[in-house]
């Protein structure tokens, strides 16, 4: 015995349940566009309209269809050995069956129309499969089944139930019509192979079939989707395992970095960087913390000397990189020429300060950089009053960005230590006070 669904129809109550959450959904949609205090930004309150615009157009029609509809439809049929049983309800309700002896059936005929509709932005298949039942008798019995009814799965899926068990059924004849052109295809493969076309046979019918500016975008779409999956790809990739002399380089430089930073033991930290240097002594990693240190001591050509040792290295490969996994970090490290710039600030090397301040605009990515300010003071000691001033210029600007910035910046976002504030706006007025004395 074969039991096949024509289709299904659900019952008030559920539909009663489906349509409270619907619109308890869009209630809550509504809310967040027109009367929440949440600032949306442009791009939210567009997916929010696709959300309710969806729920419009696909959800409420159906369950106020399933309410609606109170005439009586076929919702099973069964096919034994000797018969064709039809399953009548009603509001889900089974109130009768019509049983078919298989002798008594002269055709047994199934017209599909199956066509591809848009609406908006939106695709859909739609399927309306007629049977059509004639007895020896002259008597004839019609239903039909209607994809509007299927929440998910194929929307032609009854007939495909009906090509794989035709051979049960006497006098087997169909018909598939309509525009959807893979629908037949699909169709005609299942009643050879008994299995659909791979789904990739749909996307490849469906791009042909598009006009050529979106196949453009398709296309980008995926090179894009590609794009992003290599660089997820590439992001989630492991760090190459260290060897045993870079574990223990790591070693002593961690703990250098420890003594340094929260036990502000400088001398021991430049011990366990010395200890370090035994295994790798070409990182500049190494000879900035060095000079860190030594900066702390107020050892300040301790700490030159080690900066532009480490300068030597700047581009060389860096075990603390590849410790750490980072994948995006250049070459052009300032690091070392922002602490070179700031110890020849400290003795008075201003020409080599503005060098390094140079250095570090012409290749810093930060917004708020101070490096202009830095470079500006330099070339006030050295006399060179136009060209600070022109720093002191950018310098205000960049201040003046961040304030603005700090003020339009929802407050749960903004910085807990502010970089600028109106004292440093302050200040950079009165060096540019102090330039134009000298114009």
């Amino acid at each position: 015995m074969i039991k096949i669904k024509v289709q299904r129809q659900y019952s008030i109550f559920l539909s009663i349940i489906l349509l409270f959450a619907i619109f308890l959904l869009i209630g809550v949609l509504l809310y967040f566009l027109f009367m929440s205090e949440v600032d949306l930004n442009s791009k939210s309150k567009s997916d929010l309209h696709e959300i309710l615009w969806i729920l419009a157009f696909v959800l409420v029609p159906f369950i106020f269809c399933s309410i609606g509809n109170k005439s009586e439809y076929v919702s099973d049929m069964i096919i034994s050995s000797e018969y064709i049983e039809l399953v009548y309800k009603q509001k889900q309700k089974e109130i009768r069956r019509t049983r078919l002896s298989r002798n008594d059936i002269e055709l047994f005929e199934v017209i599909a129309n199956i066509d591809k509709r848009s609406s908006g932005r939106t695709c859909y298949i739609q399927s309306n499969t007629i049977v059509t039942i004639e007895l020896k008798d002259k008597n004839q019995i019609q239903f039909s089944q209607d994809s509007s009814y299927i929440l998910c799965g194929s929307p032609y899926k009854f007939i495909l139930d009906l090509i794989k068990n035709s051979r049960e059924i006497p006098n087997f004849k169909y018909e598939i019509n309509g525009n959807y052109e893979f629908a037949k295809k699909d169709i005609e493969h299942y009643r050879i192979y008994k299995k659909r076309l791979p789904y990739i046979e749909q996307l490849k019918h469906d791009y042909k079939n598009q006009p050529k500016f979106i196949k453009i975008l398709h296309l980008i779409l995926i090179i894009v989707l590609i794009g992003n999956l290599c660089f997820m790809g590439y992001l989630c990739m492991p760090a190459g395992k260290l060897t045993k002399d870079e574990q223990e380089y790591m070693k002593h430089y961690n703990q250098a970095i420890e003594l340094r930073i929260e036990q502000k033991q400088y001398q021991e930290a430049i011990y366990e960087l010395n200890k370090a240097e035994e295994y790798f002594s070409d990182t500049a990693e190494t000879y900035l913390e060095k000079a860190y240190c030594y900066d702390r001591l107020k050892e300040y050509d301790k700490a030159i000397s080690a900066a532009n040792e480490g300068l030597k290295y700047i581009d060389s490969k860096s075990i603390y990189r590849k410790y750490h996994n980072f994948k995006f970090m250049g070459k052009k490290d300032i690091s070392l020429y922002t602490l070179l710039g700031k110890l020849y600030k400290k003795t008075n090397n201003y020409e080599k300060m503005k060098l390094c301040y140079d250095y570090v605009i012409g290749n810093v990515k930060y917004k708020y950089t101070n490096a202009y300010f830095q470079r500006g003071y330099a070339k006030y000691y050295l006399s060179e009053f136009d060209s600070a001033l022109q720093d002191f210029y950018k310098h205000k600007e960049i201040i003046q960005q961040y304030i603005n910035d700090q003020r339009e910046e929802a407050p749960e976002f903004k910085h807990t230590t502010l970089i600028y504030d109106e004292n440093d706006l302050i200040n950079v007025e009165k060096w540019i006070s102090a330039c134009k004395k000298y114009k």
